[in-house]
């Protein structure tokens, strides 16, 4: 380990944190309890919500983006669940395993690693299922290739075909515009540890009251 005052990171993450940052961690730590951890968790949730542009519910789970993303899928997701996947790149692919893991039945639209998801091919996939799909599940921004995906037009494809949209935000949060609610996401996943450059260790869900109903209802829910 470098304690050179000048190092940066460039891995995909965690990113580097500002020295503003770095300081406050070597603080008293808050007690998990009272009214004081309180307030701080509270406030910490009003400033992720912002970020969110989101009035949904939001909760933060200490651990990765993939313990968010795991907790989102096996609350939402019934065994047997008809579940669409666009996407291209490890992260994309990884979604739809996490699916499968899951038990849920999911059809893995693939796209090139150098091309973003074509929401046309997403909608027509959606129009023309003989049986129709309880949700569509893609990531943002593919850490792997570096590309951005489409979120507004496949969220209001999904959302006219009545299916639940999951999105893995964890790279993209807080660097690109994402109003959560705008744009109809019902269950949004991102950490502290990228674009929003604080430390590891936290992530944040935010939940539609169309996500309620499908965890209230899942009878399999985990």
């Amino acid at each position: 380990m470098s304690d050179r005052p000048d190092l940066h990171l460039f891995t995909p993450g965690p990113t580097g944190s500002t020295p503003e940052v770095i300081e406050a961690t070597g603080r008293p730590v808050v007690p998990h309890y009272g009214e004081r951890f309180v307030t701080v968790y509270n406030r910490c949730i009003d400033l992720f919500k912002i970020v969110f542009q989101t009035e949904n519910d939001l909760f933060l789970i200490i651990g990765p983006g993939t313990a968010a993303l795991d907790a989102s899928l096996s609350s939402a997701l019934p065994d047997g669940a008809r579940v669409l996947v666009p996407g291209g790149g490890w992260f994309g692919r990884r979604m739809a395993d996490m699916c499968r893991a899951h038990r849920a039945d999911v059809d893995f639209v693939e796209f090139p690693l150098d091309e973003a998801i074509d929401p046309e091919v997403v909608r027509r996939r959606l129009e023309t299922a003989d049986v129709p799909y309880d949700a569509v599940a893609w990531v943002h921004h593919e850490t792997s290739t570096g590309v951005l995906n489409p979120m507004e037009p496949v969220a209001k494809a999904a959302k006219e075909q009545g299916a639940l949209t999951i999105v893995d935000a964890v790279a993209s949060l807080g660097g690109v515009d994402l109003p959560v609610d705008t744009w109809g996401i019902d269950l949004c996943v991102s950490v502290t540890n990228k674009c929003l450059a604080a430390p590891p260790g936290i992530s944040a869900v935010s939940v539609s009251s169309a996500a309620w109903e499908a965890i209230d209802s899942n009878p399999s829910s985990r």
